[in-house]
Formats: structure tokens, C-alpha cells, sequence
């Protein structure tokens, strides 16, 4: 009989170790993928064109000028050059392998601020032959975004907003996206809210492509 236990005991103790040892590389996967995420961002936010990150600091108004008035052309004449497909590619690949390990929500999250930074480029553009775009922070996917992303209060507050809008996504992005970190490194599950939430925001993001396509 104790030899039997002493057999179960030592199964048990191996089992324990498998598992411990599972838990261990699956820590050191999300490990890995946090740390390819950051540099993604990193990446990400070293290619935003300065042209376009300058006019975070112009109202509406004034960027109705932006093409116009010869003071912003420093800026605007540079715009037909910058190529938004080489900002959405900026540190994409490399985070892309590591979704798996970066769960649903981080991903969507991340790819939404993506989306709303790069269409804002796309519109930015295009406001030289249409000037209605310049006030891209009105487009119809732009709000859909980041309401997606950051509720219905942070939609309403993004909106009332006159300048520093590229600033207060930031802000609000990485508020979000360190809380996402911490379930992730921490071992919890995400909320049924918050898988809903990833489920919204790719939703937007596909109705986004459709409507540029």
C-alpha cells in the first residue's frame, strides 16, 4: 500500500511540476509579447508624420487654412509625400505574431488606435481637394472608433475637445492598454464586458475598411 501512494504521490509531484512548468512558458510568451507590443507602439509612434502631429495644436479654424494659408505650408506642402500605408506597417508585424499571446482585447485596443491614427492621416490628405476632412476628428469611422474603444463618456469628451486630440487618444490609450497589461502579466481572465468590448471594436474597425475601400 505505501509503495502504491508513494507512486501516486510521485505522479502527483510530476504533474505538478508539468504543470508549473506550462504555467512558467506561458508567462514567459506574454512576457515576450508585452515587450514586442511596447516596441510596436514605440515604432508606431516614431513614424506618425511630424506634419501631421504639429496640427494638434490648431482649431478647427485654423486648419481650415491648412493648404491655404502660406504660414502652414512648411507643414501642409510635405502632406502629399507622407504614405499612411507606411505608418500602419510601422512595428505592425511584429506585434502581429504575438497576438495569440496577447488576448483579444489587448489586440483590438491596439489596433483601433491604429485605425484612428492612420484614417486621421488619410483625411488630413485628403482635406487639400475636400476641406470638410480636415476636421477629421468629425468623421462619422473616426467616432465609431473611438467610441468602441473608449466608451460613450470618452467619445463625448474626445468631442468637446478643441485641440490636443492626438494627445488626449495617447493619454487614453495608455491608460487602457497598461491595464490591459497588468490582467495579462497578472494571470486574470478578461471580463465578458471587455471580450464584448474587443468584439466592438474589430466590428468598427472592418466597418471602417469597408467604407475607405
Amino acid at each position: 500500500m505505501k509503495s502504491e501512494l508513494d507512486r501516486q504521490a510521485d505522479k502527483l509531484r510530476i504533474a505538478s511540476a508539468s504543470f508549473s512548468e506550462v504555467q512558467k512558458a506561458t508567462i514567459a510568451k506574454k512576457i515576450d509579447a508585452v515587450d514586442a507590443l511596447w516596441r510596436g507602439i514605440i515604432e508606431s509612434r516614431e513614424a506618425f508624420p511630424s506634419e501631421v502631429s504639429i496640427t494638434d495644436i490648431f482649431t478647427d479654424e485654423e486648419m481650415k487654412l491648412f493648404y491655404s494659408d502660406p504660414r502652414m505650408s512648411k507643414y501642409s506642402e510635405k502632406m502629399d509625400r507622407i504614405n499612411e500605408y507606411d505608418f500602419f506597417q510601422a512595428g505592425f508585424d511584429s506585434v502581429q505574431l504575438m497576438r495569440p499571446h496577447l488576448g483579444e482585447y489587448t489586440w483590438a485596443l491596439y489596433v483601433t488606435y491604429r485605425a484612428v491614427l492612420g484614417r486621421s492621416i488619410y483625411l488630413i490628405k485628403k482635406g487639400k481637394d475636400e476641406p470638410s476632412k480636415l476636421a477629421w476628428h468629425e468623421d462619422s469611422n473616426i467616432q465609431r472608433l473611438v467610441g468602441s474603444a473608449f466608451g460613450t463618456e470618452g467619445l463625448a469628451e474626445f468631442m468637446t475637445l478643441q485641440v490636443g486630440r492626438y494627445q488626449w487618444l495617447s493619454g487614453q490609450f495608455d491608460i487602457l492598454l497598461f491595464k490591459a497589461i497588468d490582467t495579462l502579466l497578472t494571470g486574470k481572465s478578461f471580463s465578458d464586458a471587455a471580450l464584448k468590448q474587443a468584439q466592438e471594436m474589430e466590428q468598427q474597425i472592418m466597418v471602417s475598411k469597408s467604407r475607405s475601400s
